[in-house]
């Protein structure tokens, strides 16, 4: 299982829109909205103090590179992960990884 975070989305100085998204799903928030609006749930910088704790979790499509080019646009997916779907195979791997011996040390 992938776990889930709760992201605050900074859109502009009015508006902050929560998502619930899973880490490895990050680099595209940032790339769209900037390092600087992509907030935990403590309100910190994701980019400077982490996701934070998980709120849940969900079973990653086996292609979340179709996922994200549906969610986000091929353009955008391809100017984050590079045109070669593996990129984001290995970066959905490996964060699986990391949280599965996060998990584990708790």
């Amino acid at each position: 299982m992938t776990p889930l975070y709760e992201i605050r989305i900074r859109r502009d100085a009015h508006t902050v829109t929560p998502v619930t998204v899973p880490e490895y799903e990050l680099p595209l928030l940032q790339e769209i909205f900037g390092a600087e609006n992509v907030h935990n749930a403590d309100r910190k910088r994701v980019d400077e103090a982490g996701c934070g704790t998980p709120v849940g979790s969900f079973r990653a499509s086996e292609d979340e590179y179709e996922r994200f080019c549906a969610k986000y646009g091929v353009e955008r997916v391809e100017q984050v992960f590079g045109k070669d779907r593996k990129a984001v195979r290995v970066n959905v791997s490996s964060r699986k990884e990391t949280a599965g011996s996060r998990n584990k040390g708790e």
